[in-house]
């Protein structure tokens, strides 16, 4: 049973890209591709889904996490 999310389609289509290429292009690419879709998300509860996952990756104490 997959986790109910509040992500729209077009950012879950995001992150599932971004953490596919993840290994190939670093984490600097997946922290910057993360916190332009937190910084664009229109609720806070997405906001919080794409932190949570963010937190989960590491990716928010980079310097590329603003």
């Amino acid at each position: 049973m997959t986790t109910p999310t509040t992500l729209n389609k077009s950012q879950q289509r995001e992150v599932s890209r971004v953490l596919a290429y993840m290994p190939h292009l670093g984490a600097d690419y997946a922290a910057r591709a993360l916190s332009a879709l937190y910084r664009s998300a229109l609720r806070a509860t997405q906001q919080r889904e794409l932190l949570a996952i963010g937190l989960a990756y590491g990716l928010v104490s980079r310097a590329e996490w603003k």
